[in-house]
């Protein structure tokens, strides 16, 4: 499976989460705005023509979403299977930040 089909299963997966919050629709509708202006962002990157710019603006979008992540994980009354779930990504993310980290040495 690679990253953006991952990325797709743990989409589908939270949505379940958050049904089973009982999160309303508007909260809903909110996320994918964001969600949008997330793709938007990273449309923007892809027009940068250094390599090594466009993977520390990576590496800034994933640095946000781990701290995103702890955000939530501290949330008291958060579903034990919402907190596993959001660990497993945690823990793909922060793969992903090593991962980026020795490409960018590389490039040095």
């Amino acid at each position: 499976m690679d990253r953006g089909e991952e990325r797709q299963e743990f989409g589908k997966l939270m949505q379940n989460e958050i049904k089973k919050l009982g999160v309303e629709e508007e909260d809903s509708i909110m996320l994918r705005r964001r969600s949008k202006l997330v793709r938007v962002n990273f449309r923007n990157l892809l027009e940068l023509d250094d390599e090594r710019d466009l993977l520390n603006r990576v590496y800034e979008i994933e640095q946000l979403s781990v701290k995103k992540y702890n955000e939530l994980l501290v949330e008291i009354n958060l579903p034990l299977s919402s907190c596993k779930l959001l660990i497993k990504q945690l823990d793909k993310v922060q793969f992903m930040l090593n991962l980026i980290k020795r490409t960018d040495a590389l490039l040095v």
